[in-house]
């Protein structure tokens, strides 16, 4: 098997990519595990809801990583203070 082809990204594109980041997010904070179909879900879409789940084991509770859909500042900095723990 192949690994898949990576390319640059920016933390912002993570974080809004499809609302995966946010699953995952949510999911983790309600303690849920995988969504159904997780499995089916394109690559890029699994990497962005595990990171998402990451970011909200590192981010206090209270923090909301959205603000009208767009990433707050803060959770940006969350995020790049986590570097390579995220990914």
């Amino acid at each position: 098997m192949q690994q898949v082809r990576t390319k640059g990204t920016t933390i912002a594109w993570i974080m809004s990519d499809g609302g995966a980041f946010a699953c995952g997010v949510g999911d983790a904070r309600r303690g849920l595990g995988y969504p159904p179909g997780y499995e089916t879900r394109p690559t890029n879409w699994q990497w962005n809801y595990e990171r998402g789940r990451l970011w909200a084991c590192l981010a206090d509770p209270d923090i909301e990583p959205f603000d009208r859909g767009r990433p707050t500042s803060e959770a940006v900095a969350i995020y790049r203070r986590a570097g390579k723990l995220i990914l």
